[in-house]
């Protein structure tokens, strides 16, 4: 029986969408790495050839190949799909992320050990210009990519690192949710103004590092789903737990996805296959039926309570992510079904899942003295709850709902009121809400964002970065942007 390795998210770089590189003309630097943490070459499901090498500073150099034989490859851009005998690289977790623009490669392949050297010419999104040169490595074992004959030791180590990786990159894109949502929604005044005045363009950096932080995320879903799968191949059990949490965090990347781009790629596997290198764009409804066919495998297989599982999640909150699902799509009764009779406590807001930001230095201004984001919590569940009862003509168990949340905000209960007034109120509940990653898509689904923030229709999605879209021949621009 394997040992048991514990996802312990605490809620965090591998970019499935790239961007090309810059005109910058400035001398490179030569990076040095030091290769001697671990390193590994595997075949993949394509037939090509995939080179880890992380080093002991964290960073992560990947190096792909288009085919597993020996000889002499060149680097291309990152941006290229690749023809025969060509390579592409990157350098992940370090201050900047860093692609190939050119270089050789010289590979040797013998009783399936892998040996060689590279020289690589490389460049981050911002135009900075680095080299590496004449590295070698010796004597890495070849093996087909998450196959059973995969020594555990190397299983773990997968595992640990994307478990790791998923960890920090989920934490930066709530730290970017956290500014879009409290700016986008007019609730701070001062500083970034294009967010603020509702007017982000295309080729908005701060637009890109959204966009990409999402699909960072998901590239480490991805990896530890599949490492998973092969670890507790005896044990379906725990494998159908781990999985269902790591698809939990799928559909919550997604579904952000939804509510601030629309369409978007759909990426459900790793390694990607080549079309994944010009991913095709998804429409919204697409999307929702994987996130539903993610949560709806969650809440099979993973504990209803933390009792059973008190590092990872449970079923309420695989539930709370559908509901939102459901409400944007207007399935009320859904929603209610979801909520209302799931063992959740309508008579506690203590129910939550956070992002713990307590000593990160990465939340500054405004958001310096927040130490936690919730995801979920029972505030948020109520006012979804409270909408869709109103939505489906409940009106009494709306208002049940609401005046569980007025009575925690210090307000007085109402009785008797009709739709338009209790839409007003639930609306003001709504903005009693602290800082966090919820209004925006609340607004949305109740209607009101377009009068609360003074927008058009274009802008209740925000626009395709202008990168993606040079880099992706299959990207498409949303609507007026």
């Amino acid at each position: 029986m394997k040992q048991i390795i514990p996802l312990v998210f605490l809620f965090s770089i591998w970019i499935t969408s790239c961007t090309p590189e810059s005109s910058n003309e400035e001398a490179k630097e030569t990076i040095n790495l030091d290769l001697s943490a671990v390193s590994y070459a595997s075949k993949t499901k394509t037939n090509s050839l995939h080179l880890g090498f992380r080093t002991l500073a964290g960073d992560e150099l990947s190096i792909e190949t288009s085919d597993t034989i020996s000889g002499a490859y060149t680097f291309v851009s990152y941006a290229n799909a690749l023809e025969a005998k060509q390579a592409v690289a990157r350098i992940q977790n370090s201050k900047e992320d860093y692609k190939s623009t050119s270089g050789i490669l010289e590979l040797v392949i013998k009783d399936s050990l892998i040996s060689g050297q590279f020289s690589i010419a490389m460049q981050s999104d911002n135009g900075t210009q680095k080299e590496i040169e004449n590295q070698e490595f010796k004597n890495l074992k070849l093996e087909d990519y998450v196959s059973d004959q995969n020594p555990i030791e190397f299983l773990e180590q997968e595992i640990s690192s994307a478990r790791y990786h998923l960890n920090e990159n989920l934490k930066a894109l709530v730290r970017s949710q956290l500014v879009y949502n409290t700016y986008y929604t007019h609730q701070l005044d001062v500083g970034f103004p294009e967010i603020r005045n509702n007017t982000v363009k295309p080729s908005s950096k701060t637009l890109l590092d959204f966009w990409n932080k999402h699909f960072q995320v998901i590239r480490y879903v991805n990896t530890l789903k599949a490492s998973l799968h092969t670890y507790y191949d005896d044990d379906a059990y725990q494998m159908n737990q781990k999985i269902a949490e790591v698809l939990c965090y799928r559909a919550y990347v997604y579904s952000s996805l939804v509510n601030w781009f629309g369409n978007s790629p759909l990426l459900l596997e790793f390694p990607l296959a080549p079309s994944d290198r010009y991913p095709i764009f998804h429409n919204t409804e697409e999307i929702q039926a994987q996130i539903s066919k993610d949560l709806e495998f969650a809440i099979q297989n993973l504990p209803e309570t933390k009792e059973e599982n008190t590092e990872g999640l449970t079923q309420d909150f695989a539930k709370f992510l559908w509901a939102k699902i459901a409400l944007s799509q207007k399935k009320y009764s859904k929603v209610i079904t979801l909520l209302a009779s799931n063992g959740f406590d309508t008579n506690s807001l203590d129910w939550a899942y956070k992002v713990n930001f307590n000593g990160d230095q990465k939340l500054v201004g405004f958001f310096s003295e927040i130490e936690e984001v919730p995801l979920a919590n029972n505030s948020q569940l109520m006012l979804l709850l409270a909408e869709a009862y109103a939505q489906n003509n409940q009106l009494t168990q709306a208002i049940e709902v609401l005046n569980f949340l007025r009575k925690n905000s210090g307000l007085d209960e109402v009785n008797t009121v009709n739709t338009q007034e209790f839409h007003q109120l639930l609306l003001a509940q709504l903005k009693q809400q602290p800082y966090g990653v919820f209004r925006f898509f609340m607004l949305k689904s109740m209607g009101a964002a377009k009068q609360e923030l003074g927008i058009e229709d274009y802008q209740l999605i925000l626009p395709i970065p202008q990168s993606e879209l040079d880099y992706n021949i299959n990207a498409k621009q949303n609507p007026n942007y």
